[in-house]
């Protein structure tokens, strides 16, 4: 059977003329508007496309969406992820600049330092802090100088206190040889 969405050219151009001759006969006013809706609708039906060819933009569009969506997750989690290892980075070398800048204020407390006297340290970038205090001084068994010292650091994380004990190397440097106590607050 013919439907009106697949009909030819040549079962238009005879549905044209049968509509001609109908009119040419002398339709009565009712018979004619009867004609004209019928092939009215036969024309309606030839410019509605078919259904599934309706349906497939749409699934097109929901899998267009899917995958913009599914590339804009994975865009973010990679930015984020970036982000966080930038972020992990910065307080990695934070921490590195703080380390070197307490050793810098440790090695000054106690070649230069009586005891009691207190160097105090400070690290603007990352908003850690400190002191080191040496409290005694005394020579080893093994020769060495060694010094009692309690060192404070302060940071965004927290607070550390530490009372121990460095021992002067050959090289100039003190040596932390042993923590007596240690706090983290």
């Amino acid at each position: 059977m013919t439907t009106p969405t697949n009909r030819t050219e040549a079962e238009w151009a005879a549905l044209d003329g049968e509509l001609d001759q109908a009119l040419d006969d002398g339709l009565d006013e009712s018979g004619e508007r009867a004609l004209r809706a019928r092939i009215e609708a036969q024309f309606a039906e030839r410019r509605r496309p078919p259904r599934t060819a309706a349906v497939m933009p749409h699934v097109y569009r929901a899998a267009a969406a899917v995958l913009l969506l599914a590339c804009g997750a994975l865009a973010g989690y990679l930015l984020a992820e970036r982000n966080l290892e930038a972020r992990i980075a910065a307080l990695e070398e934070g921490r590195r600049i703080d380390t070197a800048a307490m050793e810098r204020a440790v090695n000054e407390a106690l070649e230069s330092r009586l005891s009691g006297q207190t160097v105090r340290w400070q690290n603007p970038a990352t908003g850690a802090s400190g002191t080191i205090t040496p409290v005694r001084t005394y020579r080893a068994r093994n020769g060495q100088w060694c010094r009692e010292f309690t060192r404070n650091w302060v940071r965004p994380g927290g607070t550390d206190q530490l009372r121990g004990i460095a021992c002067r190397q050959d090289d100039g440097r003190w040596l932390q040889r042993l923590t007596l106590s240690d706090r983290e607050g």
